[in-house]
């Protein structure tokens, strides 16, 4: 009979300790929007201030807890979660977090590979295995890479110079994401430092000379996309790319977060590249 009441207890607590989580605190979008895409958007108590749901099946206003640089601990404790998602790289937050008793995971999305991890590690977390799978192969379709040797070679900025007193511009290297998207659409990337992003002078950016440049940016409007066109004109005006009317300005909410729409970033850089 002890030896029943002991497996049955046993069992019991396996079972308890593979409960799926259903209290779900997100900090960083791109960890939101793997979530989303999982059709998890329910168990989110939590997320930033930053986070959308980009399939509109959840209004997420009511459960900002704070920004992944500046997460509100008080709220994050009052949402009572079963688990808090950040990303690498804020270890101080994660282990202030462990000492109030949370369950804690990092994850690293700073290439595609890392997307790609989370998507398994978080399907295998939250049980939902085969959706995680299904979804991992639609995203590999869009990673086939096209011959790059001739490609164009394609300068990635994030910086509205525009809007700025100093010429220093912020633009994409050897991430493993931004420039990897370029690779399947054929493209070179334009600068050859090792850094995965770098801020560059008007001098190295000149050096570069690309073929075409690309400005991403979540959103902007007529006038300041027409500021920032006539700035590059104005400034840049020697560089190939400029003067062959190669300067586009690729916006939308996808474009600036490492997560699971990176099919639809890579179909508007092919659909630019075309022109």
């Amino acid at each position: 009979m002890k030896i029943i009441i002991l497996s049955l207890l046993l069992l019991a607590s396996s079972v308890f300790a593979e409960k799926a989580p259903t209290r779900i605190i997100s900090l960083a979008p791109s960890i939101t929007e793997i979530l989303c895409s999982l059709d998890l958007q329910k168990r989110l108590v939590g997320v930033t201030d930053f986070c959308t749901d980009p399939y509109k099946k959840t209004n997420f206003s009511k459960h900002s807890v704070g920004s992944l640089l500046s997460p509100n601990f008080e709220k994050i404790i009052k949402s009572r979660p079963d688990l808090v998602i950040t990303l690498k790289g804020k270890s101080s937050h994660t282990l202030k977090l462990r000492k109030f008793g949370l369950q804690v995971i990092e994850l690293d999305h700073i290439n595609i590979d890392g997307i790609m991890n989370s998507l398994s590690s978080l399907g295998k977390l939250c049980q939902v295995e085969p959706r995680a799978e299904k979804l991992k192969k639609t995203l590999m379709l869009a990673l086939v890479k096209e011959d790059i040797a001739h490609g164009q070679k394609v300068l990635l900025t994030i910086t509205r110079l525009s809007s700025l007193s100093n010429i220093r511009v912020w633009v994409a290297g050897h991430d493993g994401f931004y420039s990897r998207l370029l690779e399947t659409c054929g493209a070179q990337n334009a600068y050859t430092g090792k850094k995965s992003f770098a801020q560059i002078s008007a001098e190295a950016l000149i050096q570069t000379n690309p073929d075409i440049i690309f400005f991403i940016i979540d959103k902007i409007s007529a006038e300041n996309k027409l500021m920032e066109q006539n700035f590059w004109k104005k400034h840049f005006s020697t560089l190939k790319a400029v003067k062959n009317d190669k300067f586009f300005i690729i916006s939308g909410d996808e474009m600036l977060i490492p997560g699971p729409r990176f099919p639809s970033i890579i179909k508007k850089f092919k659909s630019v590249l075309k022109k």
